[in-house]
């Protein structure tokens, strides 16, 4: 779907405005210095805003393992083999929650490819996102992780689920987009809660806490970055910083209801108009396909009928993705208020949990239309 074999021989390039304007040159000046007489990570970065910190600052350089995986890539070739390796392991960890949730192998693999093909990644690849595509596995990764550590048929394995547990923990929040590891974390974080009972659920919980904690060897200096910064101040939000319009719902239905972006082959004839700026469409172009939500609509119509709400972990899910898009529109923007500086920008970002519980949704349409009669 995103990436070619030529792109990975080198002799084609995938682009991203973002990647190629900024992560890519902060990965040649990682690469230079790691894999050159220094063998460190530079603690200062002199090539913007006059320079700034660099090793203090995950943005800059994450420790995620699927970063340090393309690093000995090329920078012009890094770019194609973390689209497809974040592709390829959102479709995988999703097909495992689905499976050990109970759908069938095609239902499962249907909502893997959907969750890896949604507009929410796809829009991203487009616009260069390297360090939020690098994060878009957590959430199916950690909610797969933790069934299995709560699964009383795994009793005699919980040690090695913990760790895993723990280990997928810290890897997460180290990624250089805070915000999807953020949603992702918090979602598992609750699942754990509602699925867990007694000394079981607290395992799990300290588990994943001890994991985050591991990461303040990175997130502490982060932090610090934090508090000198222009985040914690009341200012005007920014161009991105963007709440979920009612009117872009649309979009849910019809991608190109208001137009398309800059470097889509289409937005010349049908340029994206209505909005303050494209910002609007990237960070709120979250098709999916229309199956999954005519699924939802099924689901909720038999479940008004039979007067019964779905069983475990579907009830979860759709509480989680209503809650989500819910969130992420204007009507909860005072919420935003009561909080001091602006720590996670774009509310629009949580139709990220929303567009898992939609693929999800399909996967488990595909499985009860299989085993019917």
């Amino acid at each position: 779907m995103y990436v070619r074999p030529s792109m990975l021989a080198g002799s084609s390039f995938l682009s991203g405005s973002d990647y190629s304007q900024l992560h890519a040159r902060r990965m040649a000046f990682a690469r230079s210095s790691l894999f050159g007489a220094p063998h460190t990570l530079p603690g200062w970065y002199p090539h913007e805003f006059l320079g700034s910190p660099f090793a203090a600052n995950l943005q800059s350089f994450p420790w995620i393992p699927t970063r340090l995986l393309v690093l000995p890539f090329d920078p012009d070739v890094a770019y194609g083999a973390g689209v497809a390796l974040a592709a390829a392991l959102a479709a995988l960890f999703t097909y495992l929650f689905c499976r050990g949730a109970g759908l069938s192998p095609t239902g499962a693999m249907a909502a893997g490819w959907t969750f890896a093909c949604a507009g929410y990644f796809t829009s991203r690849v487009l616009a260069g996102h390297l360090p939020l595509l690098e994060a878009y596995p957590a959430l199916p990764l950690l909610l797969w992780l933790a069934g299995r550590t709560l699964s009383p048929e795994r009793a005699d394995r919980q040690a090695r689920d913990l760790a895993a547990l723990a280990v997928a923990s810290a890897c997460i929040a180290l990624a250089g987009h805070p915000q999807v590891p953020a949603y992702a974390l918090g979602t598992a974080f609750l699942y754990v809660i509602a699925l867990g009972r007694g000394r079981q659920r607290l395992k799990a919980l300290a588990a994943m806490t001890l994991g985050l904690g591991t990461t303040l060897v990175a997130w502490w200096p982060m932090l610090l970055l934090i508090r000198r910064s222009t985040r914690v101040l009341h200012l005007a939000p920014p161009d991105n910083d963007i709440v979920m319009p009612y009117s872009r719902l649309l979009a849910l239905l019809v991608p190109g209801v208001h137009g398309w972006g800059g470097m889509i082959g289409v937005q010349k004839g049908h340029p994206f108009a209505g909005y303050p700026n494209d910002a609007y469409f990237w960070d709120t172009i979250s098709y999916l396909g229309v199956f999954p939500l005519l699924v939802i609509l099924l689901l909720l119509t038999g479940c008004v009928a039979r007067k019964r709400m779905p069983a475990w972990p579907w009830n979860f899910l759709a509480a989680v993705g209503v809650g989500a898009l819910i969130f992420a529109l204007p009507a909860t923007g005072f919420l935003r208020s009561m909080t001091p500086g602006t720590f996670f920008r774009s509310p629009a970002r949580l139709l990220y949990i929303s567009t898992f519980s939609a693929s999800v949704s399909l996967g488990f349409g595909v499985s009860a239309f299989l085993q019917s009669n």
